[in-house]
């Protein structure tokens, strides 16, 4: 295994902060995403409801693939913590 140049415990608090970033960029999607399908549900939108359903949760899905792939493991260094 290579050398960090940062100390053990910078290393952890930086992929905390990334873990927690990616988690939390999809999370905070259901600020946005809940009121406009309320409101395009209101207008009688309904196909473009559909679509901002479909995307919304597309983006999720690829973002927990990508949290999975970019941080394997982390879901035990949760838990163990």
């Amino acid at each position: 295994m290579g050398h960090s140049p940062l100390p053990h415990n910078m290393h952890k608090a930086i992929t905390n902060l990334f873990a927690y970033l990616c988690w939390g960029l999809g999370f905070s999607q259901v600020f946005h995403i809940v009121p406009l399908v309320i409101w395009l549900r209101q207008q009688r939108y309904m196909s473009v409801m559909r679509g901002v359903i479909a995307g919304a949760a597309l983006f999720g899905l690829l973002g927990g693939a990508c949290f999975v792939i970019i941080f394997p493991g982390m879901h035990t260094y949760v838990i163990r913590r």
